[in-house]
């Protein structure tokens, strides 16, 4: 059997060695096969299944199309060339509901929660060339926006807003590293594009001014502050963290910690908000 990967960092897939998509096209077989997916290992009650394939309102017959598509999709997965002969022994009935059985490395949510553990590992015993490494490699397993092509219910959205949220402290933890690493001309070209995507997360802005001050553009620097705490004040009636006030200080008074790898710690809050 060919090596596949069942992918949800980015529109569904399910993918063999080379990258051909060989996912289901019909809209509801994709819903069920996100929704087991990303709980691939547990069961998912039939309740919530038809909460995901009908969130609106559910039809009298849901339960006995759900057995239908059920069956549909392990007819996809045995005829699938990546999973042939694999359907049944991969989509499992128990009750209440059903599971899907995948090796970890299957996954690419595994895969980018894996990455993220071995990162922390790395950082705590010092080797944070090794945990930028790790972050980056589990970052490159992303390809859009989670499940960007499937319709669910309230499991799947809750899911990709909750993984967004890992992505986003995943590369935050990037930047914070490469920083203390020094690499803060190449941080700013993506932390400027990171700023103008979220406007309101305050450490992009913070780490934002620290690459800009140690690349010799201190006026920029003050002016991304100048333009997060305007945005602040009049959209949500409210200043900058302490933390971010003390940054700006900081760089009026040219303070020298800010060249230290390590002053990049002077930002410990992590405030966002929604634009």
């Amino acid at each position: 059997m060919n090596r596949m990967r069942f992918a949800v960092l980015g529109p569904l897939g399910l993918l063999d060695e080379r990258g051909a998509d060989h996912t289901p096209k019909p809209l509801k077989l994709r819903t069920l096969l996100a929704a087991l997916v990303i709980n691939a290992g547990n069961v998912v009650p039939v309740s919530q299944l038809i909460q995901e394939l009908w969130p609106h309102e559910a039809p009298r017959t849901a339960a006995t199309a759900m057995h239908v598509y059920v069956s549909q999709l392990r007819k996809h997965l045995l005829n699938c060339p990546v999973t042939k002969g694999s359907g049944r022994s991969m989509l499992l009935t128990r009750q209440p509901g059903y599971v899907l059985q995948t090796a970890g490395n299957d996954v690419d949510l595994s895969l980018f929660r894996l990455r993220l553990e071995e990162a922390r590992e790395a950082e705590l015993a010092g080797d944070l060339p090794a945990a930028s490494a790790q972050l980056n490699r589990g970052l490159s397993l992303w390809r859009g926006d989670a499940l960007a092509d499937v319709r669910g219910g309230p499991m799947l959205h809750h899911f990709a807003k909750r993984i967004e949220e890992r992505r986003l402290a995943a590369i935050e933890r990037k930047l914070s590293i490469d920083l203390r690493l020094g690499h803060h001309h190449e941080a700013v070209g993506e932390l400027q594009s990171l700023v103008d995507q979220h406007p309101h997360w305050e450490n992009f802005h913070g780490y934002l001014m620290i690459g800009l001050y140690r690349s010799g553009r201190t006026a920029e620097a003050l002016t991304v502050y100048a333009r997060l705490r305007t945005r602040l004040i009049e959209r949500l009636g409210m200043e900058p963290a302490v933390e971010m006030q003390e940054l700006h200080q900081r760089v009026l008074n040219r303070d020298g910690i800010l060249n230290h790898g390590d002053s990049v710690r002077l930002l410990t809050g992590e405030r966002s908000f929604s634009a």
